[in-house]
């Protein structure tokens, strides 16, 4: 919570407050799985191909979207590309099952989609997208309005630091939510960032 006060009294037109998200660790441990592309455990849309319509940020936001421009939508493409956002994840973690929502995105979804992650840990850089990302979903049709879920058991997908989404070859898509939980190492270093940010001298972290 932030309260603003004014003496005496008057008006404010704007306020705004600059800093980053600071999960509670312990709560996450005890969730056990959680989404962690979500906004409010942490997570980010970095950077994206399109903002024409609308920011990325929408598709890692709290609950689903209740209209159209509550999503994320791009300009038609007249190029042979496609479009994409790129995520950081709440922190080192694997991911179990991932969700994409096109939710009031009916004339205008996505056609197909790609999901690919990396490891950030190893030194590989996010914005680059030709090196050192694994596919985790191969490009699957995706139908408009309609929440499709993906469970991720049987395959080998790696620890990962960051998540992206290639949708072909434009559209939008509403949510993005990708469901699994910490390694040890990232739930240590999220232990330590929450004590950091919350200037506490201990925070409730889960054992090593």
């Amino acid at each position: 919570h932030l309260r603003l006060r004014q003496y005496p009294d008057g008006g404010v037109a704007r306020l705004r407050v600059h800093g980053e998200p600071a999960p509670d660790p312990g709560w996450l441990t005890a969730l056990g799985s959680f989404d962690l592309a979500a906004l409010e455990n942490g997570g980010r849309a970095e950077d994206a191909s399109d903002r024409f319509y609308s920011p990325p940020l929408n598709t890692v936001r709290p609950g689903r979207p209740r209209t159209m421009a509550d999503g994320w939508e791009t300009r038609r493409r007249r190029d042979r590309g496609h479009d994409w956002v790129r995520y950081r994840l709440t922190e080192h973690s694997l991911i179990r099952a991932v969700e994409i929502d096109t939710a009031y995105l009916k004339g205008n979804a996505a056609g197909w989609a790609a999901l690919y992650v990396l490891d950030a840990t190893t030194g590989a850089d996010p914005a680059d997208h030709t090196a050192g990302w694994t596919e985790i979903l191969p490009r699957t049709r995706l139908q408009p309005d309609t929440a499709h879920r993906f469970p991720l058991p049987d395959l080998p997908v790696p620890a990962a630091t960051h998540l992206r989404v290639d949708i072909h070859p434009d559209g939008g898509i509403a949510r993005l939510r990708a469901h699994g939980s910490l390694t040890p190492e990232g739930a240590r270093r999220l232990a330590a960032r929450h004590r950091e940010l919350s200037g506490r001298g201990r925070a409730s972290a889960p054992p090593p």
